[in-house]
This record gives structure tokens, sequence and C-alpha cells, in this order.
């Protein structure tokens, strides 16, 4: 019953508040058995560890994202399909730098394992890569549902939202400080988003801005038109090439604005 009671209350607690219980229950029944006092450090790096080496990867420029394209430039690429992938090979999938979720494993703290530990990580990227590639027909077919789904739902609940900025995934992990949680990180950036917001404002084009503007008017009017179709009547879907082109639309309208 004491246990119920607390779970209820749980999501009223404030963060400091469960560290100092957490601390507290480490004092008087040694949740914990490596060490005898538990300290908030300690706790941020137990729950934060392997994004604390992501971040490190990003900040240290080790993780192959940034590529050179002509007539672009330096381009960063770094998605969250990228992402689940380099989490994969380097932090919890198999033949991982880690034995288990906390403690890196022996042969990966000698120096003279770095030759053998290079090849086998470059086969396991070779398999892996291999294995994205024969699943890419259908992870491409989700994606393009997932995409038609969100955007349909936003545009539903939310059209005012459809065109608005947010911070990247790469500017997510390059921003991010160590042993910062994820409701930390989320009230610092919101904090830095007019500001940001302003700062690209100044880089806009008022020729592509016009141009935008008409393309994702004319656009959306046609995508707003094929979704009220479709919920007034689901068998507009099963018309050829509905799908694609709301999908088409829905993106043209999300990149223009």
């Amino acid at each position: 019953m004491l246990y119920c009671v607390f779970q209820a209350h749980l999501p009223y607690f404030s963060w400091q508040e469960v560290q100092a219980r957490i601390i507290q229950i480490q004092k008087e029944h040694q949740i914990c058995i490596h060490k005898r006092e538990l300290s908030e450090l300690d706790i941020y790096h137990r729950i934060l560890r392997f994004k604390n080496y992501t971040v490190a990867m990003i900040n240290k420029s080790l993780l192959p994202i940034r590529f050179h394209l002509p007539f672009l430039g330096e381009v960063v690429f770094y998605t969250r399909g990228l992402k689940y992938n380099f989490e994969l090979i380097f932090l919890w999938g198999p033949g991982s730098l880690f034995q288990n979720e906390w403690s890196l494993k022996p042969e990966y703290k000698r120096a003279g394992n770095r030759l053998e530990l290079a090849e086998k990580l470059s086969t396991r990227i070779l398999w892996i890569g291999i294995t994205n590639l024969l699943l890419c027909p259908v992870i491409l077919i989700w994606q393009i549902l997932y995409a038609f789904f969100s955007y349909t739902e936003v545009i539903k609940r939310e059209p005012g939202s459809l065109g608005a900025r947010c911070w990247s995934l790469y500017g997510r992990c390059y921003l991010r400080h160590f042993n910062e949680l994820d409701h930390e990180l989320q009230s610092r950036l919101s904090k830095g988003y007019k500001a940001a917001s302003k700062y690209m404002n100044c880089f806009l084009s008022p020729l592509l801005t016009v141009l935008a503007k008409n393309l994702a008017f004319f656009a959306g009017s046609i995508l707003a038109v094929l979704i009220a179709l479709t919920v007034y009547d689901e068998d507009v879907l099963a018309v050829e090439h509905v799908l694609t082109t709301i999908t088409l639309l829905g993106l043209c309208v999300t990149v223009c604005r």
C-alpha cells in the first residue's frame, strides 16, 4: 500500500527531492553495492553514461556526420536512424563496447588490443551496413507512412506549428552539457529559442521568402482539400497516387515554411 501511494505521488516530486531520497535510501539499505554513499554526481553518471559518450563523440568530431558536397560546402547529416545505428554499434548492440549498461569490457581498457578491436569494429560496421541496405525498402515505406500520418495529425490539431523552427538532432547533441538530463536540456534550449530564431531570420532571402510563401500557399490549399476528402471518405486513399501526392505536398509545405 505504501509503495502504491509513493508511486502515485512520484510525478509530483521535483528532481532534487528524488535525488535526496535516493541518497538517503542508499545510506539505509545499500541499494548500490559499489559505493557506500552516493552523491548527486554519481546519480547523474549512472543515468547519463551513454549520453555522455555520445556528447563526447559529437564534440570531438569522432562520428562521420560531416560531408563536403559540391556547391553546398560542408553539410551535417545526423538523423535519428543514423543515431540509432551509432548506438547499436557502440553502446548496446551485439559486440558493443559495454558488457552491461554501465561498465566497459576489460579488453577495451588495454592499449595493446587496439588494432584487433579496430578490425572487429570494422567488420561489425560492415554487417550492420549490409543489414541497413537489405531493410532499406521496408524502412522507406515505414518513413513515408509515418511522415504522412504525423503531418496529418499536426495539420488537424496544431496547423500553426507546422512551419515552426525546431532544434536539429545534431544541435541538441552539440549544445548539450555533460551530465545534463533531458528536462534540463529542454529547459535551457527553450530559453534560447527566441534569440536563435531571430538570428536565423537574418539569413533569409526576400525573393526566396516570397516564392516559398506562394508555393506553400498553393501546396497547402491542395493538401487541405485532399485531407478533407480523406476525412469525409476513406476510399479516397484508394485512388491511385493520392497517398503519394499527400505525402509530397506535406513535405513541400514543411520545406517552404
